[in-house]
């Protein structure tokens, strides 16, 4: 199956270097020569272990000032990737230049979600920023392969479990208990006021719904950015 993957897009790799890109010739691509050889194919022998999905790294010596998340889609687009003809890939790119790493996802975004692959490039920073690629690579290769696997639970999935109520009857019945309550707050006050309990309610709910807004717009720039890109699929990025 990888096989057959890397050869249909071979082609389309060799293409991108007359524009700057690096070509897609397996499961590693090292242009900035971060590994050493004998890790760059103890990666490459690790990443070929899974027949099932594609996992690819790739290094590249600059981003020519582009944003990460666009030179990433640009490179895949180069390679005739995008999630119309792939269902089960990861990419991640590491630019040492910049200080910037990323992931592309395919298919792949209900087990390595954003914050899953947040937590996987937050915990690799240390050794990026150490210049431990080798080390960094098959680190991250392993985590990756363990949550697609579903071999490992990860803290930031049940998190977002535990986040969620499973029971759509509790949320029905504190619905419905803050509403009679209201309703008995300002019916239970004199006629002149009336209207200003309900102002004061009303005003409550804006500010409760204005911080909460505030909270996760915070929680989604905390260290990284995820985004869809330009073409499908999920992502997150880290700078280190």
């Amino acid at each position: 199956m990888i096989k057959r993957f890397l050869v249909g897009c071979l082609l389309w790799g060799w293409v991108g270097i007359a524009f700057g890109f690096p070509a897609l010739t397996g499961p590693v691509v090292d242009e900035a020569h971060l590994f050493t050889p004998p890790g760059k194919q103890e990666l490459i022998n690790l990443l070929q272990k899974d027949s099932r999905h594609q996992v690819v790294i790739v290094t590249v010596p600059t981003l020519n000032g582009q944003d990460i998340f666009d030179y990433n889609d640009r490179l895949l687009r180069q390679w005739g990737i995008n999630n119309k003809n792939i269902n089960n890939a990861v990419f991640l790119i590491l630019a040492p230049r910049e200080h910037q790493s990323a992931f592309k996802i395919f298919g792949l975004t209900q087990t390595l979600t954003e914050n899953v692959a947040n937590d996987i490039l937050s915990d690799l920073k240390p050794l990026f920023k150490a210049g431990e690629w080798d080390t960094a690579a098959r680190l991250g290769a392993e985590r990756i392969l363990s949550v697609i696997q579903n071999e490992a639970p990860t803290r930031h999935v049940k998190a977002e479990q535990a986040g969620t109520p499973d029971n759509p009857l509790l949320i029905v019945l504190i619905t419905g208990l803050v509403v009679i309550g209201s309703v008995i707050f300002i019916f239970t006050a004199p006629p002149r006021e009336r209207w200003a309990r309900f102002y004061f309610l009303l005003k409550l709910l804006i500010i409760l719904l204005h911080h909460r807004g505030r909270g996760l717009a915070e929680k989604g720039s905390s260290g990284f950015k995820g985004r869809g890109g330009h073409f499908g699929g999920g992502g997150a990025s880290w700078k280190f």
